[in-house]
């Protein structure tokens, strides 16, 4: 992931899809080993590399292959963190996972990208929360920030709120 990560700041698509070439079967096969172990951070760290990949290379969704895209790998991420702060909680320690804003913002973007606006500010929204929720303040204020008032305009009534609340903490302390 730091080496997309590197290429991608950089803009050498080119050089990410040289990477997805060359490591793409092993980091499947990585991920399907770490399923049969039940190993659910190494999980959460596959689909996430998988997804940013694909993000900055503008595979959002592949019909004829579903799992080779950033929708499929960068939700299957969230759901990982999902899965392990459930796990955590059910055992008496905090929650501690959630997708990175810049994930978020990928995902975000894949969202929109597939016609899927409510879900990208609701997706936003919710996950500023939980990032403020983990402490990490600044995540979550550059993500309520990073929402337009036509993506505000597509939340919920209670999302709505829960954007307003955020908003208006900033990078202020937890409220």
């Amino acid at each position: 992931l730091s080496l997309v990560s590197l290429h991608a700041d950089a803009g050498d698509k080119d050089a990410i899809a040289a990477l997805m070439n060359r490591y793409e079967g092993e980091l499947f096969s990585e991920k399907s080993e770490a399923y049969a172990r039940g190993d659910w951070p190494l999980i959460y760290r596959m689909h996430t590399a998988l997804g940013m990949a694909y993000a900055h290379l503008g595979v959002w969704e592949d019909t004829r292959r579903p799992i080779q895209s950033a929708l499929f790998q960068l939700e299957h991420a969230h759901t990982a963190a999902t899965e392990l702060n459930r796990r955590a909680v059910s055992q008496g320690r905090p929650a501690t996972y959630a997708l990175p804003a810049p994930a978020v913002t990928k995902l975000s973007e894949t969202y929109n990208a597939v016609g899927r606006g409510a879900d990208a500010a609701r997706l936003r929204v919710d996950s500023a929360s939980t990032l403020r929720n983990l402490g990490r303040i600044n995540e979550s204020a550059d993500l309520v920030e990073s929402l337009k008032p036509a993506d505000v305009d597509k939340l919920s009534t209670d999302k709505r709120q829960l954007y307003e609340r955020k908003r208006a903490t900033g990078r202020g302390p937890n409220n």
